[in-house]
């Protein structure tokens, strides 16, 4: 395993091809996992490094023939970062928080898949308070730590109510929704 911090002060940026090359690097660091073709970099890198399609392609190759990238495909070549290559973990946590993003993006779901997702999400952190009040009836125990049986029936119960007025919001979005679009396509 190596970091990507090694692999960069290994090439030498007092030459043109090095300092691309690291530049290439820093940018495929910023987007962990994912692969790219060519015209993809250079969409994205083209100006900055100041070079064309085929340049670029040079270097990619160049980079792959290093271990520091793998080339997936045949026809239309992708390229990622090499799986031994560890990069540093605020970029881990940026691409984390930008996947969580996506998926609790409005924009993406509209507001009725919104609130769809979120509702699931409080079924979800529901049930474990159903679970521990259960535990607790059929156990001889009256309590977990300072939680007693009748704070986690409180809490269940709470946390149902909401969880039935999640559903009927999102029933009564989605009727909506269903509503707008019938009138939208008359």
């Amino acid at each position: 395993m190596r970091s990507a911090e090694e692999v960069i002060d290994d090439f030498d940026i007092t030459k043109t091809t090095g300092r691309k090359k690291v530049q290439l690097i820093k940018w495929f660091q910023k987007h962990p996992g994912a692969r790219f073709d060519v015209v993809e970099v250079y969409a994205a890198l083209g100006e900055e490094l100041d070079v064309g399609q085929k340049q670029i392609r040079n270097y990619l190759n160049d980079l792959a023939d290093e271990d520091v990238l793998q080339r997936h495909g045949e026809k239309r070549i992708a390229y990622q970062l090499a799986d031994d290559i560890v990069i540093p973990a605020r970029y881990q946590v940026l691409a984390v928080l930008s996947h969580l993003g996506e998926i609790f993006s409005i924009e993406r779901w509209g507001i009725a898949g919104f609130l769809t997702i979120l509702t699931v999400i409080w079924a979800a952190l529901t049930f474990p308070f159903w679970f521990m009040w259960g535990t607790l009836v059929v156990y001889p125990t009256n309590s977990y730590g300072p939680i007693t049986r009748p704070e986690f029936l409180r809490m269940a119960i709470s946390m149902t109510l909401w969880l039935v007025v999640f559903i009927l919001g999102t029933t009564v979005l989605y009727r909506i929704r269903r509503w707008y679009r019938t009138i939208q396509s008359k």
